[in-house]
């Protein structure tokens, strides 16, 4: 029983943290464009990057609100995984190499600024939420008694 609040919970909180953040990167991509163009080393264009930033910021909110309504959760939880593992790792190559940054432009216009260890520390909360919320999710442990 207390597995459905915990999971209900957890849909909730992940699911507002990456419409959130989506909706942040449209409203203004400009932070998560400067911070992915400092990465590539090829002559795309800033409005090229940009409309990049902008549709995953789409796919961002949409496996959101699937995930917030319990929609293809085994697929839509991976993907969201991979997607922060991705950000993750180009964070920990900027904070490896001593990059300082003043934002990862993570959350667009509503991005609270974090230094590259906080959001990298942030990034593992959110996967580790993640991970907890597929095992609560997934058929044997759901089926186990309380």
């Amino acid at each position: 029983m207390y597995k459905n609040y915990v999971s209900y919970f957890l849909r909730f909180l992940l699911a507002a943290v990456f419409i959130i953040s989506g909706i942040g990167k449209i409203i203004n991509p400009q932070p998560a464009v400067l911070f992915l163009y400092g990465f590539i080393h090829s002559p795309i264009t800033y409005f090229t990057l940009e409309t990049i930033i902008i549709i995953i910021s789409v796919v961002e909110i949409l496996l959101a609100l699937l995930l917030l309504f319990r929609i293809k959760l085994f697929v839509v939880l991976p993907l969201l995984g991979a997607m922060i593992l991705v950000f993750t790792i180009l964070l920990g190559w900027m904070y490896y190499q001593n990059t300082h940054v003043a934002s990862c432009g993570c959350f667009g216009t509503f991005d609270p600024g974090m230094s590259v260890g906080l959001s990298i520390f942030r990034n593992l909360i959110i996967m580790i939420l993640m991970a907890i919320t597929y095992l609560i999710e997934s058929p044997g442990i759901a089926t186990q008694s309380n």
